[in-house]
C-alpha cells in the first residue's frame, strides 16, 4: 500500500489551513491503521490530527456500519452530536447523520442527499462552512 502514497496529491496549504480550522480533528478510515497513519504523515498534517482510527481500531465492522462509528466515538470520548464528519462517501455520511453528526460530503456531484448538510469539492472549501 505504501506504493500508493506517491499518487496522493499533497498541498502546502492543507497543513496551514487545518491549523486555522477550529476544533479537534481525527481521521476515521476503512483502511488499515498503518496506512492511515502513513497518509497523514505523507500529507504533512500529523501535527493537526489528534488521532487516527483505521480498520484495526474498530474491528472488522467497517463504515457505514453503526458499530464502527460507535466504537470510534467511544474510544475518542466524543459525543456524536458535537461532531462534523467530512467524507467522500454519501453512504458513510448517512450513518453519521443517523447518529446525530453534522455532515459534509466531499464530492463533485451536483445533487446532495437529504442527510448531507453541506457539499464541498475540496477540503479547503471547509473554510466557508
Amino acid at each position: 500500500m505504501e506504493s500508493l502514497l506517491p499518487l496522493i496529491e499533497t498541498s502546502t496549504q492543507l497543513p496551514q489551513w487545518l491549523r486555522c480550522l477550529n476544533g479537534r480533528k481525527w481521521v476515521f478510515s476503512n483502511g488499515p491503521q498503518h496506512y492511515v497513519e502513513a497518509i497523514v504523515r505523507h500529507l504533512g498534517i500529523e501535527a493537526q490530527i489528534e488521532d487516527c482510527f483505521g480498520m484495526d481500531s474498530f474491528g472488522l465492522m467497517p463504515k457505514p456500519r453503526v458499530a464502527a462509528y460507535t466504537r470510534v466515538l467511544r474510544q475518542a470520548g466524543l459525543d456524536a452530536g458535537r461532531c462534523i464528519m467530512v467524507e467522500d462517501s454519501a453512504a458513510n455520511l448517512k450513518t453519521a447523520k443517523r447518529l446525530g453528526m453534522r455532515t459534509v460530503w466531499l464530492s463533485h456531484q451536483i445533487r446532495k442527499p437529504a442527510w448531507v448538510d453541506w457539499r464541498i469539492t475540496s477540503l479547503l472549501d471547509l473554510r466557508r462552512i
